[in-house]
């Protein structure tokens, strides 16, 4: 497999929501834990990018807990996300076996 597309499956499957973890925060998943932990410089970089170029953002100081209805939305959203990533991961590696460069 390539490092490359299996570094990213490999990320995803390891973010994937687990039904006993503890509440997500609906504006910022896990990468804030529920305002417990400062967001990540690069996270907080890469809102401020968005907001410049006009995009929606979430508020970087609020946190709410996702309703069990966003987390089954967030959940189906995942797992749609893995599956296509998954099916891209092998067809990319059916490709380099057939002997056609990657690119």
């Amino acid at each position: 497999m390539n490092r490359r597309l299996g570094a990213r499956l490999a990320r995803l499957e390891e973010a994937a929501p687990k039904p006993a973890d503890t509440p997500m925060c609906a504006h910022h998943r896990d990468a804030c834990a529920m305002g417990a932990e400062p967001l990540s410089d690069l996270y907080v970089l890469i809102v401020e990018a968005r907001q410049r170029a006009g995009l929606p953002v979430p508020p970087l100081d609020e946190h709410r807990p996702m309703t069990p209805a966003e987390r089954a939305q967030d959940a189906a959203e995942f797992a749609e996300l893995l599956a296509e990533t998954q099916a891209r991961v092998a067809a990319e590696e059916v490709a380099l076996k057939a002997g056609v460069p990657w690119t």
